[in-house]
């Protein structure tokens, strides 16, 4: 698991949640369960509760979620936008651009290959920047476009990872969520992982790619990511058992001899 006096070494804590994880699922317990211990990625299920619940939210928060959801952006890194980031010509730009000092590890000398991260936006996460940014500056625009993207109503700074946490909460709470404190199921880490998910699907189980978008430096990070589903095993397991249509026999031949 590692050397402890090694920078990025588990701590026994983190060991011992990993191991526990690995319990449940030689055990059985629970639909997920999962390699890196800590919060789990929505169910498909889940996350369209999410978004139905996104109406709720004030246009700040709601394209901050989508940010999250369809970026898999870190929380810090999504904090750490400005407006000018986003925003060029009065519209929201195709691609958003974290750089490196903002991005996880982008600081520690060990972590030289850290580079800035560019993510492409879906229609879904413009169209909430765009109601957002319009509400805020109208039509005109900014006057400093060097502002945090997500400002905090209060202090005048950026939007705190506290306060974040608390929003991606509450917005689990209202989609029917149990994200109380303290059971460490479901919070603001979820929306990343959702996002690696979602990737992976999409990709056709593409690791390599999945890697790509997550701005992971290992596939093995990646891999942890992903959670494993005791009945999904089950069910390939027992799919071992039926004889292959001959169809699809045939064409496994074709593809052989190709």
């Amino acid at each position: 698991m590692g050397n402890p006096g090694r920078p990025g070494a588990k701590s026994p804590d983190v060991r011992k949640r990993v191991l526990r994880g690995r319990r449940r699922l030689s055990r059985g317990e629970g639909s997920h369960s999962w390699g890196m211990a800590g919060t789990l990625a929505l169910t498909p299920e889940q996350e369209a509760a999410v978004r139905a619940a996104l109406d709720k939210l004030p246009l700040r928060d709601k394209a901050l979620a989508e940010l999250l959801l369809g970026s898999g952006y870190r929380v810090t890194e999504a904090l750490s936008l400005t407006v000018a980031d986003v925003w060029a010509s009065g519209r929201v730009k195709a691609r958003v651009v974290v750089q490196r000092a903002h991005m996880k590890g982008g600081r520690s000398p060990w972590k030289r290959s850290v580079t800035a991260r560019s993510v492409p936006l879906n229609a879904r996460v413009v169209a909430a920047l765009e109601s957002y940014l319009f509400s805020r500056f109208g039509s005109a625009g900014p006057a400093d476009r060097l502002e945090p993207l997500f400002p905090s109503r209060s202090g005048g700074g950026r939007l705190s990872r506290w306060r974040v946490n608390q929003i991606v909460h509450q917005l689990l709470e209202a989609a029917g969520i149990d994200a109380r404190s303290g059971t460490g199921l479901y919070g603001t880490h979820s929306l990343r992982k959702t996002f690696c998910v979602n990737i992976y699907h999409r990709s056709f189980n593409d690791i390599t790619l999945t890697r790509a978008a997550m701005a992971h430096v290992s596939v093995q990070t990646t891999q942890a990511y992903l959670p494993i589903s005791a009945e999904e095993v089950d069910r390939i397991v027992m799919a071992l058992g039926v004889e292959v249509p001959p169809r699809a026999a045939v064409r496994g031949e074709n593809r052989s001899e190709a």
